[in-house]
């Protein structure tokens, strides 16, 4: 697939130099007339496991400190890496650009709206390459704050920032990403937007030259029975809304004139799974 960087270089017969030189090595230990080209081998076989060699002493390599090992280097490469992503975007602030879909780019098609996509998009030079952001979300979310967005202390509409903000020169398609075809290069998405309306879910393909997978993971409930039933997680602002709401119930329904002692208790009663840096804050 494009965009796949392939660091051996190629044989006529199809094999990397690497796999050559090691398969003529083993020929020639094995017979002392055995040829100087490596013939053509049976694709079942074409990779034979190869012995080992004790004799073989790696050539050393003089180990040069790339300048980001040092902390000068560090602080110089961090300090010119915001610079130059701050030009890029601000500039697109400043001098609006209209997409020009006349000419021809190479696609690069970017799966996901978190933290990885959302730093991607924001920098990608769309002068360069057609950009397509395929998600169901269509705005990024800063996770950080979803504890407390959950209890009220901040709105939900300060931790979000559409897609379509980040870069506004970026298609974006709300969509899920089901498979991905490496031979024909395409991305198979299917969309359920028309839901509400009793619609079908809508399929369709998209190329790529380029493929960026950011879709970052899910919650894991480790195997726990029921987890997934009763419990709430906190992954997205859908489920900071649905913790706020919760909340709001019970201490409402904790309030009614008609709520015993023992109901109160039960209602207001809260246990938090987990003490990283979701749980405690």
């Amino acid at each position: 697939m494009a965009g796949k960087v392939d660091t051996s270089t190629e044989t006529t017969s199809g094999e990397s130099l690497l796999e050559s030189d090691a398969t003529e090595e083993v020929l020639a230990r094995e017979s002392p007339e055995a040829p100087a080209t490596v013939p053509e081998l049976d694709p079942a076989v074409r990779n034979p496991p190869k012995p080992a060699d004790p004799s073989f002493v790696p050539t050393p390599v003089d180990y040069v400190v790339p300048r980001r090992e040092t902390f000068a280097g560090l602080v110089w490469d961090r300090v010119t890496d915001s610079l130059s992503d701050a030009r890029m975007h601000y500039g697109r602030l400043l001098l609006p650009k209209q997409k020009d879909k006349s000419v021809a780019k190479p696609r690069i098609i970017v799966l996901g709206s978190g933290w990885g996509a959302h730093a991607l998009i924001k920098v990608l030079d769309c002068d360069l390459y057609d950009v397509t952001v395929i998600s169901p979300r269509n705005a990024f979310a800063f996770t950080p704050m979803l504890a407390a967005a959950s209890v009220g202390t901040v709105e939900f509409r300060s931790l979000l920032e559409p897609v379509r903000v980040a870069n506004e020169l970026v298609d974006y398609v709300q969509a899920s990403a089901t498979s991905v075809d490496l031979e024909r290069q395409t991305v198979s998405c299917v969309s359920d937007l028309g839901r509400v309306e009793g619609e079908v879910p809508v399929t369709f393909e998209l190329p790529y030259s380029y493929l960026i997978v950011a879709v970052g993971a899910t919650t894991n409930t480790f195997g726990v029975p029921g987890v997934r039933e009763h419990a709430f997680f906190l992954k997205s602002v859908v489920d900071a809304r649905k913790i706020r709401a919760a909340i709001v119930n019970r201490f409402e329904r904790a309030n009614l004139p008609t709520t015993s002692e023992e109901e109160k208790d039960r209602l207001l009663h809260t246990v938090v799974i987990g003490g990283g840096p979701t749980g405690v804050e």
